[in-house]
């Protein structure tokens, strides 16, 4: 490639007149009443200027006898702009620049389909999806810097798991019904003070069930029922000898059907038969006492009946 050198060149180029026509003329070798073409020094000299100036960009030194600089010229100015084929990109002086013109923009997190996530921000964003698992029967969830999960299955059960343990610590399944763990009995909504006590009679914060009612003799002339507190209660009835006379009182030793361990309260009683005798219990123990009864009037009875109520403990 090479410009004009013979001596009929001059080493300026003229100026480049104003263009006579908006589109471009092509040539012709005249005929049909048209005349030949004439480019002039005008059109050469652009056309020689562009090659030239193509070399010049490429950085090739025009030579005469070579005739395939042009090729060279073209393909140096594609390699030096970075994008030879060969090389896949592999020259191009500031990649982050020529993927910023691309459209693609590198963030801490993905935010659209033409955002770049670096490792570091791809790395941490798959570490924290694994918090967030979906499996065939059941979800799992599992909070940052813990090792518990909460675990939703298909079925509308859930649970929590603890990595650490091993173990549900609780479950609940699709009613809503307790499967796994505990619930303090305070958390339960109407319970009151009754949920913190113990069943017993031991203390004064147990609380009795009817097996510490034990009643025994129903519906017979000697019972006894014993109270959780330790108190006794006991019914029975005796027949005693009525005094011979008005007014005379006669007295009777009555033993209990059962002793009380510790004392006696008190007693009680009243006849079954006979308004006209009346008795009393005196002088009791924790083994029995004295019945002291007397005639009111005379009658030819010579005893009456009389149920005792005892209380001790």
């Amino acid at each position: 490639m090479f410009g004009l050198d013979n001596p009929s060149g001059i080493n300026v180029i003229p100026a480049i007149t104003p263009k006579n026509n908006s589109i471009p003329l092509w040539f012709t070798e005249g005929g049909a009443g048209l005349s030949a073409s004439y480019p002039g020094q005008e059109w050469f000299n652009q056309v020689q200027a562009e090659l030239l100036n193509v070399l010049k960009e490429a950085g090739v030194t025009p030579d005469k006898g070579k005739l395939n600089q042009l090729a060279a010229a073209i393909k140096a100015v594609v390699s030096n702009g970075a994008l030879e084929k060969a090389k896949n990109g592999a020259n191009i002086p500031n990649k982050y620049e020529f993927v910023k013109n691309l459209g693609f923009i590198e963030q801490a997190v993905g935010t659209s389909t033409t955002t770049v996530m670096s490792q570091n921000a791809a790395t941490s964003a798959f570490a924290n999806s694994q918090r967030f698992l979906t499996g065939a029967l059941e979800s799992r969830v599992t909070p940052p810097n813990s090792n518990v999960a909460l675990i939703i299955h298909d079925s509308k059960s859930s649970a929590v798991y603890d990595d650490d343990l091993r173990k549900l610590l609780w479950g609940f399944d699709k009613d809503g019904k307790l499967t796994n763990g505990e619930v303090p009995s305070d958390r339960v909504s109407g319970l009151g003070t009754a949920s913190s006590k113990n069943v017993g009679n031991g203390s004064l914060h147990h609380i009795p069930d009817m097996s510490f009612f034990p009643i025994s003799g129903q519906g017979t002339n000697i019972s006894m029922c014993k109270l959780p507190n330790g108190f006794m209660l006991q019914t029975f009835s005796r027949g005693i000898v009525a005094p011979a006379g008005v007014g005379e009182v006669s007295t009777m030793d009555i033993l209990y059907p059962t002793a009380f361990p510790n004392g006696i309260c008190g007693g009680i009683c009243t006849k079954g038969s006979y308004a006209q005798v009346v008795a009393s219990c005196e002088r009791p123990t924790k083994h029995g006492f004295t019945v002291a009864s007397m005639k009111l009037q005379p009658i030819s009875v010579s005893e009456t009946e009389i149920t005792f109520l005892a209380v001790g403990y």
